[in-house]
Parts: structure tokens; C-alpha cells; sequence
């Protein structure tokens, strides 16, 4: 952090010296040099990615969302209706992207903040190992229902404890990144 904004610094001076040289003209100079003092590079990235973070996050906790919600109505339907039900998910393998994205951006935040804002740097490092917890949950319950059922396309015979896992499973990672978006909010909004 102290890098970037020394080389802000050096940055700043070295354009307001060059615009002095080249016009002569010293109100172009103040203009200029009050221009550029008031843009801190470092600060501009981290908005950035405060906010990237922020909405990555979000970006996850949709599914999520969505899984929690449908749950009253899922968990009852006959083995037929079921499979169709669970033919709506072909393509959600996607959202693996913003998953592994949103756990980048929480830990590049976190070493970001880590010596400025340890506070908010401890909530988006929360942020990020959440957001892992819940994918160890996708691979210990919601995985293996998707692997014995080849996507919900053929019926085991134990279907049904598989979708007892797979609905729970996607449950539990709704709260747990709810909680994890909670985390990035306050790791952006936190200035002390």
C-alpha cells in the first residue's frame, strides 16, 4: 500500500513539473497540480475493488437465494416431477465463476486493507472463508447427489436421501453465504 501511494506521488509531481516546463504558464501549472493532488490511485483501486468484492459476492448469494426459497416447494414433488423439476439447473455450473472470483476479490481485499484497516480487512477475510465452507458443503453433499443422479437425469435407488442432501446441502450454503455477503459489506463500508 505504501508503494502505491508513493508512486502516486512521484506520479503526480512528475506530470505537474512536465506541465510547468512545457507551457510556462503557472496557472495551468496550479490547476493541474490541484487536479492531480486530489486523485490517490490507491484510493480509486481499492473503491474498485471494495466494490467488486461487494458485488461478486451478491453475485453468489442470487443462487443461493434461490435454492433457499424454492425449498417448501421442492421437497415434497413424486420422483417423476422431481427430475423434471431438476433440469431448470443445466447450466448453473457457471457460477463457479463468480464463486471463485468473489474468493479472489474478499482475499485481495483483505491483503489490501490488511495494515490500514485490519477491522474491515478481518471481515472481508471472513468474507472469503465462507464463501470456501460453502464450497467444501457443494462438494461434501450437493456433488455427490449430482454425480449418482449424472446431473438428475437417471434415478438411483436411493434418490431420495440424494435429494434430501442436495436440498439441505444448498440450504445451509444460502445462510452461509448470506453471512458471507454480510461480511463483505462490512468490509467495504468500514472505515475505522
Amino acid at each position: 500500500m505504501a508503494l502505491l501511494k508513493q508512486v502516486n506521488s512521484i506520479f503526480c509531481t512528475d506530470v505537474t513539473v512536465k506541465v510547468k516546463a512545457t507551457t510556462g504558464n503557472s496557472f495551468v501549472y496550479a490547476v493541474t497540480k490541484l487536479f492531480l493532488s486530489s486523485i490517490n490511485l490507491f484510493d480509486s483501486y481499492m473503491v474498485v475493488l471494495k466494490i467488486l468484492a461487494l458485488i461478486l459476492t451478491a453475485i453468489i448469494l442470487v443462487p443461493s437465494g434461490a435454492h433457499l426459497f424454492e425449498l417448501p416447494g421442492k421437497i415434497s414433488p413424486d420422483r417423476e416431477a422431481y427430475f423434471i423439476i431438476q433440469g431448470i439447473y443445466y447450466g448453473w455450473a457457471l457460477f463457479a465463476i463468480p464463486i471463485f472470483a468473489a474468493i479472489l476479490a474478499n482475499g485481495a481485499l483483505f491483503f489490501m486493507l490488511r495494515r490500514d484497516n485490519f477491522k474491515s480487512a478481518c471481515w472481508a477475510l471472513t468474507s472469503c472463508f465462507l464463501i470456501t465452507i460453502s464450497l467444501a458443503v457443494f462438494f461434501t453433499w450437493i456433488f455427490p447427489a449430482n454425480e449418482a443422479t449424472v446431473n438428475w437425469t437417471i434415478v438411483p435407488e436411493n434418490w431420495e436421501s440424494l435429494r434430501l442432501d442436495w436440498e439441505y446441502g444448498h440450504a445451509a450454503n444460502a445462510i452461509i453465504v448470506f453471512f458471507a455477503f454480510i461480511a463483505s459489506t462490512l468490509a467495504t463500508v468500514r472505515r475505522i
